[in-house]
């Protein structure tokens, strides 16, 4: 997932400013991305059929158990293991600072540093 996602924003930071710049607007990504999702949006609505709503619910041992009850039980057992509080507590501060650099590192490399919009597209 992580790597999907990174791949993602690095596609859509260089998309953006190739297209940007391309199109002279920066509001012309939005557009074609826009565009693009929803004619996948309309391939999606017509190639898959929706599934009957509780076809695919869980009928485990625990039916005589209310849901909200299970999935507190279950909570509560993730936030007592001991690696899922370390990967909590490391990742949650970690991911503060590739935030920042996604979000403004092109704009940081235009404005101070004086790169076209290109290639700082092409840095990240």
């Amino acid at each position: 997932v992580g790597v999907a996602m990174s791949a993602g924003v690095g596609f859509g930071q260089a998309m953006s400013g190739f297209l940007g710049a391309w199109l002279a607007s920066w509001r012309a990504p939005f557009v074609v991305v826009g565009v693009l999702f929803v004619a996948l949006a309309a391939i999606v609505w017509i190639a898959f059929i929706e599934p009957r709503r509780g076809a695919f619910d869980d009928t485990g041992s625990d039916e005589d158990e209310p849901r909200a009850e299970t999935a507190r039980r279950d909570l509560a057992a993730v936030f007592r293991t001991p690696t899922a509080l370390l990967v909590f507590l490391q990742g949650i501060p970690g991911c503060v600072p590739w935030g920042v650099i996604i979000v403004y590192l092109q704009d940081y490399l235009q404005a101070d540093l004086g790169l076209s919009l290109e290639r700082s597209a092409m840095v990240l």
